[in-house]
């Protein structure tokens, strides 16, 4: 799967449509910011690859590894970022 696109929420509003398309088709990732903060993500949803949670798991391991992801680069990105 490609990088996620970022996109604002009035964007989004205004081309969910088209948005929807491309996550359907093309299996396109969004992340939908509000006053420029990461808020939601639209992503596809895959019934059959979360059946089972150790296959979820090794999903999630295969992602961070494929992406160089570390506990302490997420806890560092969370920092940044105000919930």
């Amino acid at each position: 799967m490609e990088p996620k696109e970022i996109i604002g929420s009035y964007s989004a509003k205004t081309r969910l449509a088209a948005i929807l398309d491309r996550v359907d088709k093309e299996k396109k990732e969004y992340v939908i910011t509000k006053h420029g903060r990461p808020v939601a993500i639209i992503s596809p949803y895959l019934i059959e690859e979360h059946k089972d949670i150790k296959g979820s798991i090794a999903q999630f391991i295969e992602y961070r590894n494929r992406r160089n992801i570390t506990l302490e680069t997420e806890i560092k990105t969370l920092k940044q970022h105000r919930f």
